[in-house]
């Protein structure tokens, strides 16, 4: 016969608490977080990337200039005075998309509501 598992620890927690918590942990999951902290353990390294970091890519992503630039191109290829084959014109279509899917998932991670 093998030994029970001791059954799973609740703590109550008020609604601030639990948004402190989890700021605290910055993504860890909580449980892991809370024996790290009682118990010094080593904390693995995340397997998300922090606030800090989603907020840098979002920044990289906002200054590179990639997003406009490439709508001006289409923009330009609407126009005829880029002429560009429409695989090309399809190719640039996706990564104008690809950017827009990137920056929502990055402000969603943040909490950032779009304009």
């Amino acid at each position: 016969m093998t030994a029970k598992r001791p059954s799973p620890l609740s703590l109550r927690l008020s609604a601030d608490e639990r948004m402190r918590l989890e700021r605290m942990a910055d993504g860890e999951p909580l449980g892991g977080f809370i024996k790290a902290r009682l118990f010094g353990e080593r904390r693995k390294a995340a397997a998300h990337p922090s606030r800090g970091e989603i907020a840098q890519a979002l920044a990289l992503l906002g200054r590179s200039g990639v997003g406009p630039a490439i709508r001006s191109m289409a923009k330009a290829i609407e126009q005829g005075a880029l002429p560009l084959d429409p695989e090309t014109q399809a190719s640039i279509r996706a990564a104008c998309a690809d950017i827009a899917v990137i920056k929502s998932l990055l402000m969603k991670a943040l909490g950032i509501k779009e304009r």
